[in-house]
This record gives C-alpha cells, structure tokens and sequence, in this order.
C-alpha cells in the first residue's frame, strides 16, 4: 500500500476513537435520575419535559444552532442554556465532553444525550409529547 494510506489511518485513528470515548462516556447518564441540578441550572423547571443545551461561545455548530434555540426559548419551550465556559463546574457534574450538547429530562430523569446539531423540529416534539 502507499505510504500516504498508512499516514491517514495512524492520524485518523485517533480521532475516531476520541469521538467514539465521548459518546460512550454521554451515553453512561442516560436512565440516571438528577435530584437537583447543578448551579446556575437549579431555577429550571424539572417537573415536566427539560433540554438542557450546553454550548460554546466559541463553538462554529454551536453558533448557527443557538438562534434557533432561543427562539425555542423565547416561544416558552422548557430549554435552559449552560455555557460550558462561563459554568464549568456544571458542565463538569453533568459530564459534557463535547459541544453542542442536548440533554433531553422528563420528570428529573435523563432520557436521552445527544451530540452536535440537532434537528429543532425533534427537539420541539419532545418538549411537547
């Protein structure tokens, strides 16, 4: 094989594996019951349907999707926003590895993790069912 072959699978190898570790480490909360919420998260509403967005400002998809959610937002759908640099400790407790991230919540427990952009339209159906 050429040698360019061998170059790109020890460079990608890596990062495969680094995506396939974050997504492993999200889905380990999935199932897990949150009693409280960690710091600036505690004035949401956890007794009926919750996204926690965590974001970075610095984030290129995190920037053309966090339009969208504040207008989830400003419409009344139950999201709250966690900027993993200004709130680290929280995204730290809630184990955030990537950005952006959704935590979908019902009644205080975590139904389900999902990573990078999302489609709002699922989100907004989540909030509502």
């Amino acid at each position: 094989m050429p040698w360019f072959v061998y170059l790109i699978a020890i460079v990608s190898t890596p990062m495969l594996l680094f995506m396939a570790w974050t997504r492993w480490q999200a889905g380990r909360m999935k199932g897990e019951t949150l009693k409280e919420l960690p710091g600036g998260l505690r004035a949401a509403d956890t007794s009926r349907a919750l996204i926690i967005y965590a974001y970075s400002p610095s984030c290129g998809p995190c920037k053309s999707i966090t339009p969208r959610v504040d207008a989830l937002m400003n419409a009344g759908k139950n999201i709250v926003k966690l900027n993993v640099h200004e709130d680290l400790a929280s995204a730290r407790q809630m184990n955030i590895r990537a950005t952006p991230t959704f935590i979908l919540m019902r009644s205080g427990r975590i139904e389900d993790i999902r990573l990078g952009p999302q489609n709002i339209e699922k989100l907004t159906r989540f909030l509502d069912s």
